[in-house]
């Protein structure tokens, strides 16, 4: 094993000081890529719809919307946001998949650490770890990195336009009819209670809903680009 060993960190060290990429030729890189974006479209998880739950719940409250309403509202919602979530996904994996500096770095430490057994025999590498102060701090690095990187939040921002105008606007503007009525007591009588949100309202949640989902796609690009990059490193291994 301590052959092994030396063997690896040799040619780990011989391809940095030659410049050179510890992955295939860039036929094989292509197809890797193709068959890793069509093998990952099965493993995204959505992960908006339970913050959006919670954020809207607490939202709709302040503007006196029913639970009832605010329920609907929520799970009406449902589909678009999944459809948020897969197209933030896709461009955050395959922004994990060509970014071998990145892929690097977390080899390097893998190697670094003698971590040939997470290599070679399991399934994750370091996407889920939470309390490594190394981890903790590359992905610090790299957050901070993507944030820098204008071409990522121009594509962030064109998708988050989009959606906002295509969807979301759309969907909270034409609300109100969808809202269902709820009996209420008023003295000794049962009267029904109508939700009704007037246009200055409805811009006003508009606004704040767009602002959480602009929250929630940097927290699922930077998952999916993570969990990439993770999984690019042990392709390299098996």
């Amino acid at each position: 094993m301590a052959y092994f060993d030396n063997f690896i960190y040799s040619n780990l060290e011989y391809r940095k000081n030659q410049n050179l990429e510890r992955f295939p030729s860039s036929n094989n890189y292509l197809q890797a890529f193709c068959s890793t974006d069509i093998k990952l479209v099965g493993s995204f998880e959505y992960t908006s719809y339970n913050r959006f739950a919670k954020d809207v719940r607490r939202l709709l409250r302040k503007y006196n919307v029913s639970e009832i309403n605010i329920t609907k509202f929520i799970k009406l919602f449902h589909n678009d946001l999944n459809s948020l979530d897969f197209e933030v996904n896709v461009i955050g994996k395959r922004k994990g998949i060509f970014d071998l500096i990145s892929i690097n770095e977390i080899e390097e430490i893998a190697l670094a650490r003698g971590d040939l057994n997470k290599l070679y025999l399991n399934k994750y590498l370091y996407e889920y770890e939470q309390n490594d102060p190394e981890i903790i701090e590359l992905k610090k690095k790299l957050q901070k990195r993507i944030a820098l990187n204008t071409k990522i939040s121009d594509e962030k921002k064109k998708i988050i336009n989009a959606f906002s105008r295509k969807r979301l606007k759309p969907f909270i503007m034409n609300i109100n009819p969808k809202f269902d009525s709820q009996l209420v007591m008023e003295g000794n009588k049962i009267v029904p209670e109508n939700t009704y949100l007037g246009k200055v309202e409805l811009n006003q949640i508009f606004i704040k809903v767009k602002n959480l989902i602009t929250k929630y796609v940097d927290i699922i690009y930077f998952a999916a680009y993570w969990k990439s990059l993770n999984q690019q490193v042990l392709e390299r291994y098996n």
